[in-house]
Parts: C-alpha cells; structure tokens; sequence
C-alpha cells in the first residue's frame, strides 16, 4: 500500500471542487491510501484583489502548515497537488520545493485550460507557471494543446501526461432514441463569457418551434440583459429555471436534446456538463475552447458533436438549426459522442491512468 496526499479544495463551488469531491469518494484505494489537505482559500464570493492577496497567502501558510504535519507522522509516497493557475503559482512551487527537500515523489495536477496562453503571455503569473511546473516529476493536463504545448519545453517534455477528467457510469444503461431536436439547454454559470448572450441572440433567428432552457445562477443585471434581448420570448420560447441542485439539473438535462455551450471563459478547463450531456445521448454545440475539442472528436477524428467559432450567434443559430432540420444525422453523432464518453471517460478507464500514472512515477 502506497500512501498519497491528496492536495485538493474540499470547499468553495467550481469544477475542480467538484472533481475532487468525486476523486476523494470513488478513487480505488486498495492500491493507494489518500491523506488528503485542502488548497482551497477561504473568501467571500466578491473579493478585490487585494482581498485575494491576504486570503491566499494566509491559505498558503495553512496548507504547509498541515502538509508538514502529515508528513512528520507518515510516510508519504506520492504528492498529488491541484491546481487551477493564476495567483496559485506561488503555492503550487512551494509544494514542489517541499516535495524536493524531502525527496517525494510528486504531481501538479493542472485542472485550467488556458496553459499556452498563460506561458506565451511572457507575464509575472505565466513565468511563475513555468517555475513551479519545474519543480514536479509529472505535471497532468486536461487537454491537448496544452500537452503539445509543454512537449515542446525540453525541461518538462519528459514530465507531461495528458489525463482528462472522468465521470461516474455506473448502472447508467442509456439508448440513442429519434429526437425532435427543438429542446435546447444552457446549464452553467450565466456569464457574458460563457456565450449566453450570443445563444439567446441566435434563438432570435432559429426555427420558431425550438426552444431554449437557461439553468443556473448569474448577476441579476447580466440576466435583465438578456430578459431585454429575448423581449417577448421571454418565459415562452425562452426560459430561466435559475440555479437547480445537480442531481435535478442532470434530471432536467435529460429532458432536453441539446445542450449548447458556446464558452469563451479565459479559464474554462474540461466542461463536466459535456461529459454528462454525451452520456444521455445529446447532443452537445460547443466551441474549440481548452479540452472541449477533444471531447467531441472521436478517436478517429469522427464528429461526437458540433463545434462552432466563439463569439458567433450566426454559427450558433445554423448549428442548432441543422440538428433540427437533419435528425437522423444528428442522432448518429450522439450515438458517437455516447461511445466515446463510455470508451475514454468512465471513471473506471480515467482512473486507471492515474494509478498507471502513479506506478510510473514511483519506478522512475
């Protein structure tokens, strides 16, 4: 049995919190024992800068703090640290630098997309990305271009592992069935940039029988803008359910046929809400952000899904257009997108890379 420390939020709300709630529930521990530590700062929701500042670094005294608790007490084999960039560069090198001294083995486990953009900015926050990924044996990514990116840096060619996320399928038994294509979803945080502004304009020119459903929580003055923008497809053709607990949102998803995501969030990482629309046989129009054109293209170079420029409420208005007017079509590329989820995301599969991923570290 090898021991690993997990370093992970165990608080806060975002996609890598919910992660590693399912990492630390369904990770197979026969193998590998976790301890775990939260990275998590705690903060307000709206938070100035300097507020971030103080937050993270008393954080930062904390998470060492009960790192090296852990380890005056057992023997750890593996440091397995998240992360999700910005202005948690200087955390991620002080755990790298602690893994060094003690001669741990050790894993920075990078849940952002936006890594190319963050090292080529020649910035403070992209230098210190390059500094702290040195100071790990394996550094894990989400997404392609990212792991193009680091294989072209001599110093960590040999370090990068291209390891997506996963998602529980469990007794899911689930059959492509026709679809009409006219009930299409937005589930996600109401921001500008995730495209919800460009999807309700492209609604304005769609075909009049299809209708769009918004889930989830955003500023009141970004959702009065877009109530303006529906006019009078407002609570008819178009609709917001605001925020529903994931359980009843994966209920809700369900019920649709499509679920659009037309993101160009600077930070967007690996959209569980894509995993979970292909693993009920929808069909998902997304864009070509982060690791979104990997999971819609399949393994050989088939279509799982419809990927359109960012910005672009015409693409978006043809897309959701050509499912409803080509269904057959359409039905063909979710049962596609349906094989690839269950072929490279069951959590069995994903998981099994970590551990393979964990051996090889150790064997080095």
């Amino acid at each position: 049995m090898k021991n690993v420390l997990f370093v992970a939020p165990e608080h806060n709300v975002g996609g890598i919190f919910s992660w590693a709630q399912v990492f630390r529930e369904k990770f197979p521990q026969s193998e590998y024992r976790l301890y775990c530590v939260d990275n998590a700062p705690v903060r307000e929701k709206k938070v100035s800068f300097f507020g971030r500042v103080v937050t993270g670094l008393a954080a930062l005294f904390r998470i060492k703090r009960e790192i090296k608790s852990i380890l005056e007490t057992t023997h750890i084999d593996i440091m397995h640290a998240t992360t999700s960039g910005s202005m948690g560069v200087l955390r991620d090198w002080c755990i790298g630098r602690i893994c060094k001294k003690r001669k741990i083995k050790s894993i920075l486990h990078c849940h952002y997309g936006c890594i190319p953009q963050t090292i080529n900015s020649h910035s403070l926050i992209g230098w210190g990305t390059l500094m702290s990924m040195k100071q790990y044996n394996q550094i894990w990514v989400l997404d392609r271009k990212s792991y193009q990116m680091l294989q072209k840096i001599d110093t960590l060619k040999n370090r990068v592992r291209l390891t997506p996320n996963g998602i529980n399928l469990e007794n899911q038994v689930v059959n492509i069935i026709p679809k009409q294509y006219t009930q299409v979803a937005f589930i996600g945080n109401l921001l500008p940039s995730k495209g919800v502004g460009e999807l309700v304009a492209a609604m304005m020119s769609v075909n009049e029988n299809i209708s769009l459903h918004l889930v989830g929580g955003g500023d009141m003055d970004f959702i009065s803008k877009i109530k303006t923008m529906a006019g009078s497809d407002w609570g008819k053709r178009i609709k917001y359910y605001g925020v529903l607990p994931n359980k009843d949102a994966i209920e809700f998803m369900n019920r649709m046929d499509v679920l659009v995501l037309p993101t160009y969030y600077k930070s967007e990482a690996f959209p569980i809400s894509i995993l979970e629309a292909m693993s009920l046989g929808k069909m998902v129009i997304s864009t070509r952000r982060a690791a979104i054109p990997d999971m819609l293209t399949g393994a050989d170079g088939s279509l799982c899904g419809i990927l359109v420029e960012e910005r672009n409420s015409k693409q978006l208005a043809e897309a959701i257009d050509w499912c409803h007017n080509h269904p057959v079509e359409a039905d063909k590329i979710c049962e596609r997108a349906l094989q690839k989820v269950r072929q490279a995301y069951d959590l069995n599969t994903v998981y099994a890379e970590y551990r393979k991923n964990y051996r090889d570290l150790l064997t080095v």
